[in-house]
């Protein structure tokens, strides 16, 4: 694998079950090599991909590291290929891994959310920034609030507190920036979803989709009025056969059993 400087052309993996099959999702894994005398290019070069699911990118916010991408894929297609996250095994063995300035970011298509499912999201990740401070996995509030801002769209707005109003006028004037948690302009395509901790745990990278494919199911079945993370919580813990790993994992209850700083072969989902 070579590492880029641009992204490539697209290709979403789709298929059909029971998932959504209209939904696609895609990450950015930030890694940085461990031994600072190695060179990042070296270990990449050794690893490949079937079907060249996943491609390497340049990050200048990396200090000897590299983002491993993914193109845009639904849940279905990820179950029938989730050993493709057997990439990380590679990463670990060859001296990368996820450290403190790194993170992983979901993207969604924007074309799956109307203006009242967008209000919504908004609503889940920014009125509780204490619950998904504790979600990602990232060590203290520095860190997040850097890379993955749970407040600065509260502060450029000067309240406490998302009304639908508030949210409304984030959704029609793009009120969202790169390093904000939750970024509505996150492409030209995309709404992208920041606030995770870069892994090569495949354990912890599955965990995370779960709960970004939760959150969007429940804000599009929930009324904006009902949301709460403690709501959200219930949701995915009803829907256990659908979120095994968010469940299993003990992720949303703050005590994550998936080490972001460890490898750990992938388990059953």
């Amino acid at each position: 694998m070579r590492i880029g400087y641009s992204n490539p052309t697209f290709k979403a993996r789709l298929a059909e079950g029971k998932y959504p099959k209209e939904l696609t999702l895609g990450f950015e894994n930030e890694v940085e090599l461990m031994d600072d005398w190695d060179d990042i290019e070296d270990a990449i070069d050794r690893l490949h991909i079937k079907d060249e699911f996943l491609y390497a990118k340049e990050d200048g916010s990396l200090t000897n590291g590299v983002e491993i991408n993914s193109h845009p894929f639904n849940f279905n297609w990820f179950l029938e290929n989730r050993t493709i996250l057997n990439f990380t095994s590679h990463l670990d063995r060859n001296g990368v891994a996820g450290e403190r300035t790194c993170g992983f970011h979901i993207h969604f298509n924007r074309s799956y959310f109307s203006d009242k499912h967008q209000r919504r999201l908004l609503k889940l990740v920014y009125n509780s920034p204490r619950f998904w401070e504790k979600v990602s996995q990232r060590d203290g509030e520095d860190s997040i609030s850097s890379f993955a801002s749970l407040t600065n769209p509260l502060e450029r707005m000067r309240v406490g507190e998302l009304t639908w109003s508030r949210a409304n006028k984030i959704v029609r004037e793009g009120r969202t920036n790169h390093y904000d948690a939750l970024d509505l302009r996150g492409s030209a395509s995309t709404i992208e979803f920041r606030i995770f901790q870069g892994t090569t745990n495949p354990n912890l990278i599955q965990t995370y989709l779960e709960v970004a494919l939760a959150m969007v199911e429940y804000t599009r079945q929930t009324p904006f009025n009902e949301i709460t993370t403690t709501k959200f919580v219930q949701y995915v813990y009803e829907n256990k056969a659908l979120y095994p790993k968010a469940v299993r994992s003990n992720i949303l209850k703050g005590k994550c059993k998936y080490r972001w700083d460890k490898y750990q072969p992938l388990t059953r989902s």
